[in-house]
């Protein structure tokens, strides 16, 4: 992953974003994700590809979750 590591904060307000957007196993991944990070733990390649393409697909609208003055 080129871009930084997700943070916990980001992959919560990403699952937020794709609620109703993505199937739900994909909001229940993040969840399992955000626990994770938050915890310390490491990502995998699979979790790092899933991050990477709702980055792309989502990320102006994510952008403004995270950063709303930015």
């Amino acid at each position: 992953m080129t871009a930084p590591a997700p943070t916990a904060l980001e992959v919560s307000e990403m699952r937020a974003l794709v609620v109703g957007r993505e199937v739900p196993a994909v909001a229940q991944r993040l969840a399992d994700i955000a626990d994770r990070i938050a915890a310390g733990g490491s990502l995998d390649e699979d979790d790092r590809a899933l991050v990477t393409r709702l980055r792309h697909e989502y990320g102006h609208e994510l952008a403004e979750l995270v950063d709303p003055e930015g």
